[in-house]
């Protein structure tokens, strides 16, 4: 996990701002319950009736804030993924890129046990007149 880290260094602004943005949507969803207790204790006590809209209209607005915050937030967060994800990507093609010949060829000689042999395969068909003829077939192990 720690070598991951280093691929986030070149999107840590964004990672700050993405937490900072996270921070206030919390904060936003927090303020809604304190809003629906005042509506209960201040303005249906009282029926108060302009209280009640006034602060219902705090609550769409910090609703919405919240659902803009969160729409921020994702699309942040998959455009720093697909940085990083590049990047990682691009660093092990190079990786394998700049393997010699030297190193590769025992590492595919390791993954072949035995040479492909060719079997016989007997296979028998019987035609319209009840007659069984032999049919060879090769296959592959």
């Amino acid at each position: 996990m720690a070598k991951l880290f280093k691929f986030m260094k070149q999107s840590t602004h964004a990672v700050v701002v993405i937490v900072l943005l996270l921070i206030m949507q919390a904060m936003c969803d927090l303020t809604m319950v304190s809003y629906t207790s005042d509506i209960i204790n201040l303005g249906i006590k009282k029926n108060d009736m302009n209280f009640i809209l006034q602060t219902g209209g705090k609550m769409l607005g910090m609703a919405l804030l919240s659902m803009i915050i969160a729409i921020l937030v994702c699309y942040m967060a998959a455009a720093v993924a697909a940085t990083i994800g590049r990047n990682l990507k691009s660093r092990i093609f190079k990786k394998v890129v700049s393997f010699s010949n030297f190193k590769v060829v025992p590492m595919s000689r390791t993954f072949i046990k035995k040479p492909l042999k060719k079997r016989k395969k007997v296979l028998y068909s019987t035609s319209k007149e009840g007659i069984q003829t032999k049919q060879s077939q090769y296959r592959f192990p």
